[in-house]
């Protein structure tokens, strides 16, 4: 009994659906993505057009271009609470999506301790953010194309000092607005919030914040510090990763998991 109330009271404190974001943070949902079946990979789920996963994604695309009152925000900071959510593979997916409805995008990998997007390049000697940061490099030929991405890359570097020391820098913001004056959009693929500062300083440099919650999994109360440290202001809301509609407890043929229903 004692396991079962455990159980229980966990289920109660986990995120599971948009339902909990709006009703318990008042957070907008702009998308779900449904849960890979045990025998899929995302890499392959997101190559199909036609998936679950390839079509939430196209369906945040088009959220976001409505998001702000400006429309599609010029600099966008994607995060998450803690580690493993999603958000490295939702800041690609969301840049191949605009990239297919026409946008000019660029992605900036700012977890300058454990670089994700940069693992789409090969090594080059281009500047990355971290030598720009530290001024060892200017900001002329740091954006780098990839043959197998429809959308631009800017490297993380191994940064020399302290990352917090160098997204502090003054700098940052005019950087960030700089890259974007040649795109549509600018993605920074950030690192989590919780447990470092390094998320809430790239979220000072942008305009807008777009939180990844992972379903049956995000804690209420990581993503109530997270939100609490973030500008509440550039917060445009949330997307929800590996959902499952029968673990949240949600009724089926809803609109909002009509991608998900469809394939299961």
């Amino acid at each position: 009994a004692l396991l079962v109330a455990s159980i229980r009271e966990r289920m109660h404190r986990v995120i599971r659906s948009s339902e909990d974001l709006q009703q318990a943070f008042n957070l907008p949902s702009l998308g779900v993505v449904p849960r890979l079946r045990r025998s899929e990979s995302m890499s392959d789920a997101l190559d199909n057009p036609h998936s679950a996963q390839s079509e939430a994604y196209y369906s945040i695309a088009v959220s976001l271009e409505t998001a702000t009152p400006g429309g599609l925000p010029k600099t966008l900071l994607i995060t998450s609470s803690v580690e493993f959510e999603g958000k490295s593979t939702s800041a690609v997916a969301i840049a191949r999506s605009l990239s297919a409805l026409g946008k000019r995008v660029l992605v900036v990998d700012g977890d300058l301790r454990r670089a994700s997007s940069s693992q789409l390049l090969a090594h080059s000697p281009n500047p990355t953010l971290s030598d720009v940061l530290s001024g060892s490099a200017t900001a002329q030929g740091m954006v780098e194309h990839s043959d197998d991405q429809p959308f631009s890359i800017v490297a993380a570097g191994k940064p020399r000092c302290n990352p917090v020391t160098l997204l502090g820098a003054s700098g940052l913001k005019d950087l960030f607005e700089k890259l974007a004056s040649g795109h549509d959009i600018v993605i920074i693929d950030g690192p989590p919030v919780m447990g470092l500062a390094d998320a809430v300083l790239l979220a000072r440099s942008v305009e807008a914040v777009l939180l990844v919650v992972e379903a049956n999994s995000t804690h209420s109360s990581e993503l109530d510090i997270a939100l609490s440290r973030l500008p509440g202001e550039s917060i445009i809301g949330a997307v929800i990763t590996k959902f499952n509609a029968k673990a949240a407890g949600v009724r089926y043929g809803a609109t909002e998991y009509y991608n998900y229903d469809r394939t299961h």
